[in-house]
């Protein structure tokens, strides 16, 4: 490679004259060092998706906090029968007496007022017939009138907000 400088010729891959000391870089430029910009990229890069992953494990505990169902939770249950005056039979009534508010539910009595209101029906005695659990979060509100030989209706709560989720017979 010639010199531009002083005409000295130089090997090819000098970086500077063997008789000037001039710089042999053709553009002029001083030649780069440091990292290549496709390990920079890289960089940004995973710094980007660790940042994400980081964002999105947070929200992922968020949630578990404002939102927490325990699945080892005990109740106890007392069976009781109580006689209704206007029908005289037997009602046999299932009453928990664990505290749904841990499990954020809506109390039981929310229920059977939600379900009276879904499924009004003229002298019927409304109780809890299922608990909500961690695998199915509803209440089960049996509806008894007393008029007819069988189990009764039903209406199906969401313990969580409240919704009618089903009723029938």
């Amino acid at each position: 490679m010639k010199c531009s400088n002083c005409g000295q010729e130089n090997d090819a891959d000098d970086k500077f004259c063997k008789k000037c000391g001039s710089n042999l870089n053709k553009s002029g430029v001083p030649e780069k060092s440091g990292m290549p910009d496709t390990t920079k990229i890289l960089i940004v890069i995973v710094i980007f998706l660790v940042a994400v992953l980081g964002l999105v494990s947070g929200m992922m505990l968020m949630k578990n906090q404002v939102n927490p169902i325990s699945n080892n939770t005990t109740k106890t249950v007392n069976n009781t029968t109580n006689s209704s005056a206007q029908n005289n039979q037997p009602n046999t009534s299932n009453q928990d007496n664990s505290s749904n508010s841990n499990n954020n539910y809506i109390s039981e009595s929310q229920a059977i007022s939600i379900a009276e209101s879904a499924w009004p029906v003229s002298g019927a005695t409304y109780y809890i017939s299922r608990y909500p659990t961690s695998d199915s979060p509803n209440y089960w509100v049996a509806v008894h009138n007393g008029n007819y030989t069988g189990p009764g209706g039903f209406v199906e709560i969401n313990a969580v907000n409240g919704e009618v989720i089903s009723k029938g017979t």
